[in-house]
């Protein structure tokens, strides 16, 4: 049971992070593309296990930096990662051969307290930035809950908030569009 809630409380955060209007994971610029252009941009990118991997090591950089600075609680994995076949913004691409995902993250049963949460906000994107989540998305501060969003070049969404209903602070990632290994070494798209 804890674990569902957990990754509920994850796939929330994420949800909320998703609702700014300037969420890259709605981009329609792609539907003029050709299979090829698409596919062609994919290649470009890490294949899905990279891109996850390099993810939950930032995650975990980001997660022990805010116990180090705030004194969070030790940190709970979500559960398991969720993946979701195909991808809107590369809507040629076949289903079978990109996808994005959403990591587990994970929780702490610690809240940081307002007056300081601008210092972790910093901390975060200190941490994120060499990762490439440069870009900001929704940003909420309301009484003693907090969310702090950031978008990397891939769509990617990298979600933290503090002061949540049960007092915890969450991570979590949800990918943009990468090939599957097999796709990006198989180098053309899936015949039709």
């Amino acid at each position: 049971m804890r674990k569902r809630l957990l990754s509920s409380a994850v796939a929330c955060a994420l949800a909320l992070g998703a609702c700014g209007s300037d969420y890259p994971g709605t981009d329609s610029s792609r539907e003029d593309m050709t299979i090829e252009q698409q596919w062609a941009e994919l290649m470009q990118r890490p294949n899905i296990d990279e891109a996850v991997a390099r993810y939950e090591k930032m995650e975990g950089e980001i997660t022990s930096a805010l116990s180090t600075e705030f004194g969070l609680p030790p940190w709970e994995a979500g559960g398991q990662n969720s993946g979701n076949p195909g991808c809107g913004q590369f809507g040629k691409v076949d289903a079978w051969d990109a996808m994005s995902e959403i990591l587990a993250g994970g929780l702490s049963p610690g809240v940081i307290p307002t007056d300081q949460w601008p210092r972790a906000v910093d901390t975060i994107k200190q941490v994120a930035s060499p990762y490439g989540f440069t870009t900001p998305g929704l940003a909420v501060d309301r009484g003693d809950f907090h969310i702090v969003n950031l978008h990397d070049g891939y769509a990617a969404n990298l979600v933290v908030t503090t002061g949540t209903e049960k007092a915890n602070t969450v991570i979590g990632v949800f990918t943009g569009c990468h090939l599957l290994p097999e796709a990006k070494q198989r180098g053309v798209p899936r015949p039709s």
